[in-house]
């Protein structure tokens, strides 16, 4: 199972030493499957493919470029 860290405030600390720890990570699961249904980055096969799409902006190519990196760890060309 992929672990994910995130930093949040004290009140929501509190809040979440209060629900049980397999609950939380039912919810993210779920979370993180749906966000997967739905990858943005599907649509291309490799970085230059983001990079020759000019229907994007700058800032929405940049972005997509940046995750398809950490995503693979390398520049796909």
């Amino acid at each position: 199972m992929t672990r994910y860290f995130v930093d949040v405030d004290d009140e929501l600390t509190e809040k979440l030493k209060q629900v049980n720890e397999q609950d939380i990570i039912e919810v993210l699961t779920k979370l993180a499957e749906k966000e997967t249904s739905s990858d943005e980055l599907a649509a291309y096969d490799s970085v230059t493919a983001i990079r020759e799409d000019d229907s994007l902006t700058s800032a929405e190519r940049k972005r997509l470029e940046l995750k398809a990196k950490r995503r693979t760890g390398f520049d796909k060309r």
